[in-house]
């Protein structure tokens, strides 16, 4: 009996093709009706590391950066480092009316970029964060790098928002779930305000670091409004890479000086960040896209050149004696090399479950202390 599907016939299909399409819902029943039973198909659902796996394998935009949309921030950075090495080879301090003008010209030259790009804004605010509550730079009351840098951010992004028509609504679904959390852990100034004596506590106390806690999602929201393409990404990426770099150059000397005291807590480093859980979290948080290139390209000679620096960072997480931070390498080499490869990950979990068997040596003795202290 001939179709009477007009589509049928024009697509070159046959009666064959279209049986395993889906039917729908009311020709299924009108089949039962008449005693035949509906084929199922049955629907696999792909897990979230597995699509994130599939993507990173055939369809993500891999390599380096251009390197000719890096220049002219890299450039602009060095100015600053090469300052700081200054100051640092001539052993004394300068005195204010020499730095104060040329953090003014530096600072200037950011502010007018953002008429251009959200580029050097970005590069700035990724590099000077980890940095603000050291280098505090006041500017008037109430008003610090901190607070400058990110009102440019908001800036830049309304800016660029406007140059591309995009809406300012226009989020990937997992940023959803970032605001969603900082609203609803944005509430406990709310809540701590209803008991005696809170509100003053919170005005009085604790009002900066309520702040700072909200700067970060702020924060969020203006590299999700900048960031929209891949290559962008990518060079954001290497500058939390430069970022990063820093901070744990930086946390070297305190790190030498703590060494071998009585105790623990006498030992524990802050870094920058002034607390040692922040700070350990940090320096995991951000050298694990650094390994993420490594593992990438482990079979590249190169690459093992960054093995100098990942044995330092080691060893710094190690005397941040944060059990979080611990926990948070861990973790994300383990996903990092799931993503490259299940032979991969079965490889090197095996090599380092046989190295830890017959060498438990290998891990330090205050890490066992640290976390021997779990039940305390």
């Amino acid at each position: 009996m001939a179709s009477t599907n007009p589509s049928l016939h024009d697509s070159g299909a046959s009666v064959s093709d279209t049986a395993n399409e889906p039917t729908p819902r009311g020709a299924a029943r009108r089949s039962q009706v008449a005693g035949a039973k509906p084929k199922r198909t049955r629907v696999r659902h792909r897990s979230a590391l597995r699509k994130l796996r599939d993507y990173t394998a055939g369809k993500s935009d891999s390599g380096w950066p251009e390197f000719d949309a890096l220049k002219p921030v890299l450039t602009f950075l060095a100015i600053p480092a090469v300052l700081v090495l200054l100051i640092t080879a001539s052993g004394v301090g300068w005195p204010t009316f020499i730095l104060y003008p040329i953090a003014i010209a530096l600072g200037l030259v950011v502010a007018a970029s953002a008429f251009r790009g959200v580029e050097l804004v970005l590069a700035v605010l990724l590099i000077y964060l980890p940095f603000s509550k050291i280098y505090v730079i006041p500017l008037a009351p109430g008003l610090n790098g901190t607070n400058a840098l990110i009102l440019l951010g908001l800036f830049a992004a309304i800016l660029r928002l406007k140059a591309t028509g995009q809406k300012i609504s226009d989020f990937h679904p997992g940023a959803y779930l970032v605001f969603g959390f900082g609203f609803i852990t944005s509430l406990s100034a709310f809540t701590i305000m209803q008991l005696p004596g809170g509100r003053v506590y919170l005005l009085y106390n604790e009002i900066l670091s309520f702040k700072a806690w909200l700067d970060q999602f702020i924060f969020y929201f203006i590299v999700l409004m900048c960031v929209r393409d891949v290559q962008t990404a990518k060079r954001c990426i290497i500058y939390t890479m430069i970022g990063a770099a820093l901070v744990v150059l930086y946390s070297v000397p305190e790190m030498l000086d703590k060494a071998g005291r009585s105790t623990i807590d006498k030992s524990r480093i802050g870094g920058p960040h002034l607390q040692s859980n922040n700070f350990g979290g940090f320096v995991a948080y951000t050298v694990l896209p650094l390994i993420a290139l490594f593992v990438v390209y482990i079979k590249d000679v190169r690459a093992w050149l960054l093995t100098p620096y990942f044995l330092l960072t080691i060893k710094i997480l190690i005397t941040t004696f944060s059990r979080g931070a611990y926990l948070a390498i861990v973790v994300g080499g383990f996903l990092i090399a799931w993503l490259k490869g299940k032979s991969f990950l079965a490889w090197w979990a095996g090599v380092v479950l046989t190295l830890i068997l017959i060498f438990p040596s290998v891990i330090p003795d205050s890490i066992l202390a640290r976390m021997g202290t779990l039940s305390s």
